[in-house]
């Protein structure tokens, strides 16, 4: 789940020592832990975060983080993505997606079978269990760095 954070929101949370430069509207994991001061900026998160005091990420994705305090995030920063099903008869998300992989047209050979597919495992089988990465204290994570799920940085 998600919460979408409005300006007075933005505004609130700075008062109560949390920056988020984000120029329009944004949302953050409803599972969110925010120790001030830190800053969000431009930075994307999801599914869960817990972010230390002194900490920011500039600008990035994060998925499933525990950030430490005095840790330093850089731009284009990927953190927590995480990986496709290896045991499965493919790697590719088509076997467990709700919704469909492509959002395209008709106009192509086999086009009825791609939209009338229904994948028969949505929802019975998790595809993978979320790998929560931990990055400690005092860390520097530079521009364009990416930080595999379930690695523990410090």
């Amino acid at each position: 789940m998600r919460v979408n954070i409005t300006e007075e929101q933005k505004q609130k949370l700075r008062e109560y020592g949390v920056e988020i430069l984000h120029p329009s509207s944004m949302s953050l994991p409803t599972e969110c832990w925010l120790e001030p001061p830190c800053s969000l900026k431009y930075a994307q998160f999801h599914h869960s975060l817990s972010l230390g005091a002194f900490s920011y990420q500039v600008r990035g994705f994060c998925f499933a983080a525990n950030i430490g305090r005095y840790t330093s995030i850089g731009e284009d920063v990927q953190i927590g993505r995480q990986n496709h099903p290896t045991t499965w008869l493919s790697t590719n998300p088509f076997q467990y997606r709700s919704s469909k992989l492509f959002n395209v047209g008709y106009n192509f050979e086999d086009s009825e079978l791609y939209h009338q597919y229904v994948s028969h495992l949505v929802g019975k089988v998790p595809a993978i269990q979320v790998k929560i990465t931990n990055i400690g204290n005092d860390v520097w994570i530079g521009h364009g760095a990416l930080c595999s799920c379930w690695c523990y940085h410090r």
